[in-house]
């Protein structure tokens, strides 16, 4: 089976509700159609997931920007992957550097988050690479090769993942 094309938008912890309607009536109204080898999603801040979803075509993906390591309970400020599913979202980023560096998440975590948003049948994008420290002293591949050993275990289905 050929693997489509991937076209990921993420928003980061930015934009406001009118930013969001204000974007998907512009994407509405380009010329652009999806081709039936590439999929299309938008990774846009937790409160406008709903209303991206009202608001945009129905052939782009709703694409979440973290996901939980635990599943549904008492983990306030957590997002589980069932919520998440039950909401219409497709994709899921997991080990954005953003949260490694700054959340201090480490392979175990992420492959953890792997497990669950896959678990309940999300597509996980697997973000991987090395700080500019790592770069510096020549432990790139090192890092690739640790951050990808700890979440290959995870992987089942490889039409569920983007690396």
């Amino acid at each position: 089976m050929k693997r489509k094309f991937f076209v990921l938008s993420n928003w980061k912890s930015a934009g406001t509700v009118q930013f969001a309607e204000n974007w998907c009536k512009e994407f509405n109204a380009g010329s652009i159609t999806t081709p039936n080898d590439v999929e299309i999603a938008v990774a846009p801040a937790y409160p406008h997931i709903l209303p991206v979803k009202n608001a945009i075509k129905k052939d782009v993906l709703l694409c979440a920007q973290d996901v939980s390591q635990k599943g549904n309970g008492a983990f306030t400020g957590a997002i589980s992957a069932e919520i998440l599913k039950d909401i219409g979202v497709v994709w899921t980023l997991v080990g954005h550097s953003d949260r490694r560096h700054f959340m201090d998440e480490d392979n175990t975590i992420i492959a953890e988050k792997l497990s669950k948003a896959l678990a309940a049948g999300l597509k996980a994008v697997v973000c991987v690479g090395e700080s500019m420290t790592e770069r510096a002293d020549g432990r790139t591949l090192d890092v690739l090769y640790s951050q990808l050993e700890s979440i290959a275990g995870s992987i089942t289905d490889w039409n569920s993942v983007v690396i």
